[in-house]
């Protein structure tokens, strides 16, 4: 028996394993094909955009670190700019996901509450029950309402506005619309 939890256990486990890997991958691509778009995006754009319009790697770093350009002819200078790239490629791609997942969320909860709105079929009975709870709450309102002007009048005496009080909530409580279980 222990035998057999164990490759239960084991096997949900794989499909587990398997199919968060599968995710690992779409989101590592995702990430990569978006990175790539803002990348060229950013040194090809025109600069009323944001973008560089493909200058020379040289001036576009020169511009980014405020160095002159010559200091970016050699390796150290430009893996120092290829670093300062990613850094701000990579910024705006976490923005891009950011506001990718609220509005996929956002969208996800309206799409859940339209369909469990469609998948409420209301019956005759509900409908019924709804109407008869309605009624009953505008009986209670109107015996509040009466039960406050019969509080208020002054010239009556204490006997008189009880009993008219115990009549407001007779007419309430005897009512065929009782509250819904």
């Amino acid at each position: 028996m222990n035998s057999f939890v164990d490759i239960v256990t084991l096997s949900l486990y794989s499909i587990y394993s398997i199919f968060f890997q599968s995710l690992r991958e779409i989101q590592r691509f995702l990430w990569n094909f978006i990175f790539s778009l803002l990348m060229i995006y950013y040194l090809q754009a025109p600069t009323l955009f944001g973008g560089h319009e493909n200058l020379p790697k040289e001036d576009i770093c020169a511009s980014i670190l405020h160095l002159p350009s010559h200091h970016f002819y050699n390796d150290i200078g430009m893996n120092m700019c290829q670093t300062k790239l990613d850094n701000i490629i990579t910024s705006w791609t976490t923005v891009f996901f950011t506001i990718a997942l609220v509005l996929s969320l956002q969208h996800s909860i309206s799409f859940y509450q339209y369909i469990s709105r469609k998948s409420k079929k209301q019956s005759p009975e509900t409908i019924k029950q709804a109407k008869d709870t309605k009624k009953y709450r505008d009986r209670c309102v109107l015996a509040v309402e009466q039960i406050i002007h019969v509080c208020r009048q002054e010239n009556l005496s204490n006997k008189k506005k009880l009993n008219d009080v115990q009549r407001a909530i007779r007419g309430v409580s005897s009512h065929k619309y009782l509250l819904p279980s």
